[in-house]
């Protein structure tokens, strides 16, 4: 009798335990303020295109941006960003003259993007925004004559896709690919001085959720 008592007593502690809210329960998807931080790599970009056999050249295929955004719900959100493209340049020395360039994006743009769900702990997302890009380029010589710099500040937009992973409940990996364009500046790096500079690139980053 008294097995079968102890028994009784030990079924409801079973019940309680399979029916835990706790156990199993899907994570509580954020909504609210985050922050970000983000390193890039350029896969193509502009380059200089004049005949420079003999010139040091350095692309500034790294760079870099932090953010603020907002997680709307589970399907959508949006940051401000500001980046920085690395900084290009080259040196010329022909003995009797000296010639260097540099050229430098910085940019601010309003980004959106829609998660297409979860699978196996991942988030793939697509994404567009717009913005503005301030590009800078800069000439000086040893002899003065050929010195000049050229400031635009032109309409921009990209292009991303990629996954995010949620490390915990306040820091989330993201890593993707970025199209970044400005369509009308003028691409002082190119002999022909076309208008349009792309970049192709991966993006890593951390996002920070505030609350």
């Amino acid at each position: 009798m008294s097995s079968v008592l102890l028994a009784m007593m030990c079924v409801p502690s079973f019940a309680g335990d399979a029916l835990d809210p706790s156990e199993d329960a899907p994570v509580k998807p954020f909504t609210g303020i985050y922050v970000r931080a983000d390193a890039l790599y350029s896969l193509s970009m502009p380059t200089f295109t004049f005949d420079l056999a003999d010139a040091d050249v350095s692309e500034g295929k790294f760079g870099g941006g932090i953010g603020i955004g907002y997680q709307f719900n589970d399907w959508l959100r949006a940051d401000l960003t500001g980046n920085y493209i690395g900084k290009s340049s080259y040196d010329l020395d022909i003995g009797f003259a000296s010639i260097s360039a540099e050229h430098q994006v910085l940019s601010g743009m309003l980004t959106g993007y829609a998660e297409l769900g979860h699978i196996a702990g991942f988030t793939p997302y697509l994404g567009f925004g717009a913005g503005v890009a301030r590009i800078t380029d800069s000439t000086t010589t040893s002899f003065g004559a050929g010195d000049f710099e050229l400031k635009q500040t032109d309409f921009a937009y990209n292009i991303v896709g990629g996954a995010s992973y949620r490390l915990n409940d306040k820091v989330t990996l993201d890593a993707g690919y970025q199209f970044f364009a400005v369509p009308s500046a003028l691409n002082v790096l190119d002999e022909e001085f076309s208008h349009g500079i792309e970049h192709h690139q991966v993006k890593v980053g951390l996002r920070y959720n505030l609350w």
